[in-house]
């Protein structure tokens, strides 16, 4: 007969301790592991620097969907651990209905996980649906050494988590979240800062692309916000020439280091002829918030010239902010930008108001699949790359990016809109790329927003002119416009019929409304299509432009601006004379303009 002395399965822990069982010995372990993985968990899940975009922060369908799942799910899995032996005993006895109960939870789980939005959530959740699913195991098979894997695997999600939050001074930033932008449409002041959107002091590495989320690039902002690496007083010192450039991620090189964008390159061509020459680099989302900066604080720097880059999303994005039903401002007659009382009362403007426009054929979605790409990845799987313990353990010099190489076959990008995904026909106004606006039928959205931006253009010219600055406006393409292979997918995705589109009439329209009111217009659409014969111009799966496009647009933009004379100061030597700030001092937001 074996004694505790002699009994192997019996562990000692001191002359006055008794024996300890080896069962409860794994309990206690992985109740305090698993415990500790639960709270990382509802911490990821409950954390409001996590932005929820398919739910409301703490709305009763945030607290079903999201915050009860994990606290039933973590709690199922602690009271298990802590009490391994009597839920063993109750499995062994009702095992049918148990397994049918553990089917059941992990089923449920894997479809709440699917609903997860953001990467790190989801990465949260799935391990703790794992360390159920251990748990689970554990009972059907009697075997309490699986808690031990349990546990091993909460303390997997300990250590990631902790590794976070040690490194997160090094996390790379992402375009558009807090970390480089505090707000992107609001709707109460302030409403756009000295240097545009663009957090200032920014000095980081930056996500590449939704896609390219493991490379990085370098993105820099100065002490007004301005996308630019030299610090600037808040007005253009008389010995230099400046040019404010004006536009959203398009121009200021979403996914493009800091010495490759638009506004850099601009810089460096146009200073080979002038060395006195400045660009700086101002994000505003679109024609209206950019208009509003002019007003706030790009007049009154005195630059010698202005130029709005348009994007494929920006005419229809201005109704965000000026459109008469939804936009926080009000265009006046004599071109003010005036904020409306109701402003912030006022619904928020959505692409879902115009859901009923729409391609009149379904489309096919196998051409979507066999494109190369599926929007409806899990993020989880890139997200794990992102993790900073992996990224850590990567190469610590950042790779080096050259352009994306040759013409691909062809890309989808991901649509802005969620229910185009559950659309058989294509919606014509989704945000990106918005095919409406190509559609030959003058569709009302169309017809508003162009009406729309043509006001803003001929207020930001007004406002220009009245302060000895020139104006200059240039249009950015969608990769389908420039593209074949990319019009090529796209139209047979959706089953567009090419004779129904003009896929360059925005810029067609744009340019004519330009040319009869005098501002000078630049179509890059040309330039581009002519390189895109050789390079793809493109971001893969992105329709943001790549260094390769950045570097076109920067060209060609040069080439005009020194082609028609415009750095010279004659311009603004003629202009009424306006109050200056004195030097070091920031202008101030206009009196009147809200």
């Amino acid at each position: 007969m074996k004694t505790p002395q002699t009994d192997p399965s019996v562990i000692r822990v001191g002359e006055r301790g008794g024996p300890i069982d080896p069962v409860r010995r794994r309990s206690v372990v992985a109740a305090a592991s698993i415990g500790a993985a639960w709270v990382v968990s509802l911490v990821a899940v409950l954390s409001p620097s996590l932005r929820h975009q398919w739910i409301e922060p703490w709305s009763i369908r945030y607290l079903v969907l999201a915050a009860l799942p994990t606290l039933l799910l973590g709690g199922l899995a602690l009271g298990t651990s802590i009490a391994w032996r009597s839920a063993a005993q109750w499995f062994e006895r009702h095992r049918i209905l148990g397994n049918v109960m553990a089917v059941a939870i992990v089923g449920v789980a894997g479809v709440w996980v699917s609903r997860f939005p953001t990467s790190r959530r989801q990465i949260a959740v799935v391990l703790l649906v794992a360390i159920v699913s251990l748990i689970w195991m554990s009972l059907a098979t009697g075997r309490s050494e699986l808690l031990l894997s349990a546990s091993s695997l909460a303390l997997l999600v300990v250590a990631f988590a902790l590794f976070e939050v040690v490194d997160r001074g090094s996390r790379p930033v992402v375009w558009g979240e807090p970390s480089t932008m505090e707000r992107t449409f609001p709707r109460n002041p302030p409403f756009i800062g000295p240097g545009g959107r663009l957090n200032p002091n920014l000095s980081n590495w930056m996500a590449r692309s939704g896609i390219q989320d493991l490379d990085r690039v370098w993105l820099e902002t100065n002490r007004l916000g301005f996308r630019n690496e030299a610090e600037f007083e808040g007005v253009r010192p008389d010995e230099q020439i400046t040019i404010l450039s004006l536009g959203d991620s398009f121009s200021n090189g979403f996914g493009i280091g800091q010495q490759d964008f638009y506004g850099a390159r601009l810089e460096a061509l146009l200073r080979a002829s002038e060395s006195q020459v400045r660009v700086w680099n101002a994000e505003v989302s679109d024609p209206c918030y950019g208009l509003r900066f002019l007003q706030d604080f790009g007049f009154d720097y005195r630059p010698d010239l202005i130029v709005l880059n348009l994007s494929g999303n920006d005419t229809l994005q201005a109704l965000w902010g000026c459109g008469s039903e939804t936009g926080v401002f009000r265009l006046e007659p004599d071109g003010r930008l005036a904020v409306r009382s109701d402003g912030e009362d006022r619904p928020a403007h959505t692409h879902a108001r115009w859901q009923h426009y729409r391609y009149h054929r379904a489309g096919d979605e196998a051409v979507e699949r066999s494109s190369g790409f599926s929007s409806r990845r899990l993020p989880a799987l890139g997200a794990l790359g992102r993790l900073r313990l992996i990224d850590r353990l990567r190469s610590l010099n950042p790779p080096i990016l050259d352009g994306d190489g040759i013409v691909r076959n062809g890309e989808l990008t991901v649509p802005s809109a969620p229910e185009q995904r559950a659309s058989a026909q294509k919606l014509l106004f989704d945000g990106f790329p918005s095919l409406g606006m190509a559609y030959r039928e003058d569709l009302p959205p169309k017809e508003e927003s162009l009406a729309l931006l043509f006001r803003l253009l001929e207020a930001m010219d007004r406002g220009a002119r009245k302060s000895g600055a020139g104006f200059m406006v240039v249009y950015f393409p969608q990769r389908h416009q420039v593209q074949d292979q990319d019009w090529d997918v796209l139209r047979r995705r959706w089953e567009l019929d090419p004779g129904d589109f003009e896929l360059s009439q925005e810029a067609r329209r744009i340019g004519e409304f330009c040319e009869a009111q005098g501002i000078a217009f630049v179509d890059l659409g040309p330039a581009f299509r002519q390189a895109a014969e050789k390079d793809n111009l493109y971001l893969p799966y992105d329709g943001h432009p790549n260094e390769l496009g950045h570097g076109v647009a920067a060209a060609e933009v040069a080439r005009r601006i020194l082609g028609e004379g415009r750095l010279n100061r004659g311009a603004r030597a003629a202009a009424p004379e306006t109050s200056t700030p004195q030097a070091g001092q920031l202008p101030q937001p206009s009196p009147g303009f809200g």
